[in-house]
């Protein structure tokens, strides 16, 4: 006997189903499989590192920061440098609307070469806004002493470190120095990783 030739095991053919019926010997019972469970959605990795970096590498291109209290030679970068002269009190870097999870980001960097302004004045200032908060405030900023012998350095601060950097991180300023007499100061990134 062949058991898939129908006209031998008296299965019958379900019409327009694309099913047989076999009929089942007395005393048996069936039931009915389960579906298998559907699997769970595969979530897409999530890199470990993460970084925003604003490299004014485009001449003209301010990356959508906004220079306030400092006086640009230039209308913006040029040639990966963005110069400045500092004439008074407050000058800062505002930058664009950003969206950053603060687990993930815990460093903020900036190249930077103050070119003589007052040793008095050199503190660099790093303010954040965050969706719960949406305004800055000394309470969301970190702090670090900053050279004015005009030579290039990366100053970084170890934002993750600082009780008010949590949540959803949505603007960041730089306040490159505290105030200036009219010498230069550039910038050259500002990193976030």
């Amino acid at each position: 006997i062949n058991p898939l030739d129908a006209s031998q095991n008296g299965a019958s053919y379900l019409a327009g189903s694309g099913r047989f019926t076999v009929p089942m010997p007395p005393g048996t019972t069936t039931t009915t499989p389960t579906p298998a469970p559907e699997p769970a959605p595969v979530a897409a990795p999530v890199a470990d590192d993460f970084s925003m970096n604003w490299e004014f590498d485009t001449d003209g291109d301010r990356e959508g920061w906004q220079a306030v209290n400092l006086s640009s030679a230039l209308t913006g970068p040029r040639a990966g440098t963005w110069i400045f002269s500092v004439d008074g009190q407050d000058p800062m870097l505002v930058g664009p609307a950003i969206t950053i999870d603060a687990t993930r980001a815990r460093r903020i960097s900036v190249g930077m070469a103050n070119a003589g302004n007052p040793a008095a004045a050199g503190t660099m200032q790093i303010f954040w806004k965050r969706a719960d908060e949406p305004f800055f405030s000394e309470s969301k900023s970190m702090t670090i002493a900053v050279a004015n012998d005009a030579g290039w350095r990366t100053y970084s601060l170890p934002v993750g470190d600082h009780p008010a950097w949590k949540g959803q991180i949505t603007q960041l300023r730089v306040d490159p120095i505290r105030y200036g007499d009219g010498h230069a100061l550039g910038v050259n990134f500002i990193r976030v990783d």
